[in-house]
């Protein structure tokens, strides 16, 4: 779980200036990619998982409750990178994925960059996620959503994302870990080489793990004519066979 650790002191001291609960706005600061940001622009595909897991390669410490929901989505699965069981899987029953899901998943996605915000377009379910590069903090009372609130600030040429207020029905990924509404992301993205993204990200909830933890993944910038997002429809297979979803199954 060394990984997990240094991920969280990296980005502790990535965001060490950033506001997190205020919601007095500063003056605006542009997000626009330029030299001193970084361009992240473009259509991104994941390339192979190290140990074929989304994160990380080592399966994080949970505190009792949170492990038993674990072993119940995996109950009877033996591959240990294989996904959770679909019936309490939420975005397998027609729930939004969450923040981080689609990130670790075998489809392509889309990064646009604007002066005040940053958005990431995905491919299933056509979910957005929005980051707020302006210099606002995270509002005082902001609701609990499914993609929670991000504020994002670029640094050394890497986009830094934080997030919170996150939906506790998600999982994190496919394996099905889950978390609580306590769950804050630190994310960091930055583009190695023209053909080539780096995602970082530390899972700091210390009402479900003992410590924080993470991993990093890789992306390939897709060329014409695969540089399109292409319709995926979530749940219509569901449909085609009159399925309908359980609901509440992340509940502890």
């Amino acid at each position: 779980m060394r990984s997990g650790f240094f991920l969280s002191v990296l980005f502790g001291a990535l965001w060490c200036a950033f506001p997190t609960t205020s919601a007095t706005q500063s003056a605006p600061q542009s997000g626009a990619p330029t030299a001193a940001t970084s361009d992240l622009s473009g259509v991104w595909h994941p390339l192979p998982k190290p140990n074929g897991r989304a994160f990380d390669p080592e399966e994080p410490s949970m505190l009792p409750w949170a492990a038993e929901i674990y072993q119940r989505n995996r109950r009877g699965v033996t591959e240990p990178n294989e996904k959770g069981l679909d019936q309490y899987d939420p975005n397998y029953n027609c729930y939004p994925p969450g923040p981080t899901r689609n990130i670790g998943r075998p489809f392509p996605f889309e990064i646009r960059q604007f002066t005040d915000v940053v958005f990431l377009l995905f491919e299933p379910g056509h979910w957005i996620r929005r980051f707020y590069v302006d210099g606002r903090g995270h509002p005082e009372g902001f609701p609990v959503t499914w993609m929670g609130h991000s504020i994002g600030k670029y640094q050394d040429g890497r986009l830094v994302v934080d997030t919170i207020s996150i939906h506790d029905e998600s999982w994190i990924d496919g394996l099905g870990h889950p978390h609580s509404e306590a769950l804050h992301l630190v994310e960091g993205w930055r583009r190695l080489n023209h053909e080539t993204l780096e995602y970082e990200v530390t899972f700091d909830d210390p009402e479900t793990y003992t410590k924080p933890w993470g991993g990093k993944l890789l992306f390939q910038l897709q060329q014409p004519p695969f540089d399109q997002m292409l319709e995926d429809v979530i749940c219509e297979h569901l449909l085609e066979m009159g399925k309908s979803w359980p609901g509440d199954v992340n509940r502890r």
